[in-house]
């Protein structure tokens, strides 16, 4: 296996992604790109089924993120946020889920150990 994956990746770093992807087709093999983020974001049928959406963030920011999958007609699914910044919920989840008391709640956050929102 370790002299196979040698030979291809001496084999793929001498040619471009759609010459391997052609000379590949051409001898019948079954082959295709692995995509990096950048090709997500730049996809064109990555966009046309919402695979990438874009959300603001609490600093009007648009982030990119990864869609509803799978996709039903009568329940379609949406991503609603680009979620709660960092520490938005830690008071609420230590408190009332975790149940730690407020003394413990107080050094931990003096001693810098829990990330609070601002």
């Amino acid at each position: 296996m370790a002299i196979l994956d040698d030979m291809i990746r001496e084999w793929t770093a001498t040619r471009s992604v759609p010459e391997a992807l052609a000379r590949l087709a051409d001898a019948g093999v079954p082959a295709g790109e692995i995509f990096t983020a950048e090709n997500m974001l730049d996809d064109e049928h990555y966009a046309a089924r919402d695979m990438v959406v874009r959300r603001s963030n609490r600093d009007g920011v648009s982030v990119p993120m990864t869609g509803v999958v799978p996709k039903f007609s009568r329940t379609p699914g949406d991503v609603g946020s680009a979620g709660p910044a960092l520490g938005e919920h830690t008071e609420h989840v230590l408190r009332n889920v975790a149940g730690v008391d407020e003394s413990t709640y107080d050094r931990l956050l003096a001693a810098g150990i829990l990330a609070i929102s601002q």
